[in-house]
């Protein structure tokens, strides 16, 4: 008992350390990227938004959400409802923007428990299953941007032979732990199996655990699973993009849809790696910035762009949030009523 207290200990001051290590990065980049800018140039680029466009961008970042709850739900094996499962993808989305270290993802399995879905394991293979076909999804059109901007734009050549060369790396990893995670389970039999180990109930607890959830997701890999998933991520990542390129048009970048994959490829597989500082501060404008700084921008134009697209994302995915902390509550209250 006082090794699992030790633990849980540990794994709090760790995440307090990792959130004050990410609100001390985010202000020390937010100093350097104010002193890098002209304020009335920036505070020009927000007047002139496009408040049509910046709607109907938010339009399909909601139809977005709503196709990761129906996913969710499959995941889920229906045992919760989309509408339930939208509150809690609104809200997962906002923590993963703004908290650091990614550690937004474990909003997804505490909201998913409190609607009285008790199987830890299924939570977490739904939402790792989810997060490689991410990978595989988001990797593919970004592969797809880089087949098209490379003939026309030759700035930034090592730069996006190392992104086509990661994508291509992630969907081979991703498909690997999705289709043959016969080596993952092995792997976990043969440490949980040492004579040494067995001593520890906690550490065997754990072991349990982990090979319930590569259990689960063996059970999603087969095909009457996986194809429907994937098409339901294709989908999503297709709309995730048509919402961030009409955020692009908001501010008036014409750009195509395929340059505003390649300008958001770099932040978004950022954002699957625990990097970010709180609230995405710098870390965001500067790989954003990458991108429009191949496809021909000043660094000027491209941090100011950066810096609007981030305060309109932020402020999408915060008001969204809020209306899916609101139903989220109503859900549970309805629920507990009867």
């Amino acid at each position: 008992m006082e090794m699992i207290l030790e633990s849980n200990n540990r794994i709090i001051m760790t995440s307090r350390m990792n959130f004050f290590i990410g609100v001390l990065l985010a202000g020390v980049l937010l100093f350097f990227i104010l002193q890098s800018i002209h304020m009335e140039a920036l505070w020009n680029t927000f007047a002139v938004v496009s408040w049509p466009l910046f709607a109907l961008s938010a339009g399909f970042y909601a139809l977005n959400s709503f196709v990761r709850a129906v996913r969710f739900r499959y995941a889920l094996y229906g045992k919760l409802s989309a509408s339930a499962l939208l509150s809690v993808v609104f809200i997962l989305s906002f923590l993963n923007s703004v908290l650091p270290t990614r550690t937004g993802e474990l909003s997804y399995i505490y909201l998913v428990r409190k609607l009285k879905h008790d199987s830890v394991p299924e939570n977490v293979a739904s939402l790792v299953v989810s997060r490689l076909y991410d990978v595989i999804c988001a990797s593919l059109f970004v592969l797809g941007s880089i087949a098209f901007i490379s003939p026309i734009f030759m700035n930034g050549e090592k730069l996006i032979i190392v992104l086509g060369v990661l994508c291509a790396i992630s969907v081979v990893i991703s498909c690997a732990l999705l289709f043959k995670s016969d080596w993952v389970r092995k792997f976990f039999h043969a440490v949980f199996s040492w004579d040494f180990l067995k001593k520890f109930q906690w550490f065997q607890a754990m072991g349990s655990g982990i090979l319930d959830i590569e259990n689960n997701i063996s059970r999603m890999s087969r095909s009457s699973f996986s194809i429907p998933l994937f098409l339901l991520a294709i989908l999503s990542w297709l709309l995730n993009f048509i919402h961030l390129w009409l955020l692009l048009l908001s501010i008036h970048l014409s750009l195509s849809f395929w340059a505003s994959v390649f300008i958001f490829a770099l932040p978004g597989m950022i954002a699957f790696l625990p990097l970010q500082p709180l609230f995405g501060i710098g870390t965001f404008e500067a790989s954003l910035s990458v991108g429009f700084l191949v496809l021909g921008f000043s660094p000027e134009m491209a941090l100011q762009s950066s810096i609007v697209l981030h305060a309109g994302l932020f402020a999408i995915t915060g008001f969204f949030a809020i209306l899916g902390f609101y139903s989220y509550l109503l859900y549970n209250t309805h629920r507990q009523s009867f």
